[in-house]
């Protein structure tokens, strides 16, 4: 049984997030042969298209606005809602990222459909599609499925599922709208983004974590653990301990639940602390 995908991807600082990739291998799997849309939101980037279609996208649909260029939720809720209309998708999954978290229920709850959040896995079994997600901060986990297929409707964890391309990628077809909000669509407005100055390798994405607890005392005891993150193209990553008196910024924090990474990462640990610091990584090596 065939099934239209749509795909929700997430553009970010002049890149498609890794994410994109993963969702729409996933996507494959549901769609068993049938076309998949990738909606991309902000502005247009045709240099995307190639990338998408690499990955099993058939259609890339380009949604723009300059309010989609923020994490607005308002203004997402809207493009999604405009896509599932035009499409009239089968299947949608999205992100489970920070604007996929914040969007997702409130596109659920206007189409009247349930809402898978937070997968690891997504399997066809027995013509029905099983959705697996954690449960118990990771401890276990849970398989589900939707009574009715009216449109299944699930959001993808990063680095969860292998981003696998396509062995002959199809030529996608390229659509571009320019989103008519209503007056009165957005109640909310961003005034200005402050972002942490943080270089080097994405925590969230990372294979490689170099980490410190309460055993490195410092911010200058964090600087051999820089160096070597360099070295090993490594992510720095700190437990609570050392985030909380402002030794590094949050966004190293490795602790749960503030970071998921990567299935298969590594991670060497420069800490006296017990070995619960690295939980966010399940298969910590």
């Amino acid at each position: 049984m065939s099934r239209h995908v749509l795909v929700i991807t997430e553009y970010r600082d002049g890149t498609l997030r890794q994410v994109s990739f993963e969702a729409l291998t996933a996507a494959r799997q549901i769609a068993e042969g049938g076309p998949i849309t990738a909606l991309v939101t902000g502005d247009r980037h045709s240099d995307v298209t190639e990338e998408l279609a690499r990955y099993g996208a058939t259609r890339v649909l380009f949604i723009t606005h300059e309010q989609l260029r923020q994490p607005i939720a308002d203004v997402h809720v809207q493009a999604w809602m405009y896509a599932v209309e035009q499409e009239k998708p089968d299947a949608i999954l999205a992100p489970h990222t920070a604007i996929g978290k914040d969007v997702s229920p409130r596109v659920a709850v206007k189409l009247d459909v349930g809402l898978i959040t937070d997968c690891t896995a997504i399997r066809v079994e027995n013509k029905r599609v099983v959705f697996t997600r954690p449960i118990y901060a990771g401890k276990a986990f849970m398989k589900k499925a939707f009574k009715s297929e009216k449109c299944l409707f699930a959001t993808i964890r990063p680095n969860n599922v292998t981003a696998e391309p396509v062995d002959t990628p199809a030529e996608p077809v390229e659509t571009t709208v320019n989103l008519e909000l209503p007056a009165d669509a957005v109640q909310t407005s961003v005034e200005r983004v402050e972002r942490k100055a943080t270089s080097g390798v994405d925590l969230s994405e990372a294979r490689i974590v170099v980490a410190g607890g309460r055993g490195v005392k410092s911010e200058a005891g964090f600087e051999p653990l820089y160096e070597l993150a360099d070295v090993l193209k490594a992510a720095v990553g700190a437990s609570r301990g050392r985030v909380m008196p402002g030794t590094v910024t949050t966004l190293c924090k490795s602790g749960k639940p503030e970071k998921s990474l990567h299935r298969n990462c590594t991670s060497p640990a420069a800490s006296l602390e017990p070995s619960n610091t690295l939980r966010g990584c399940p298969t910590q090596k």
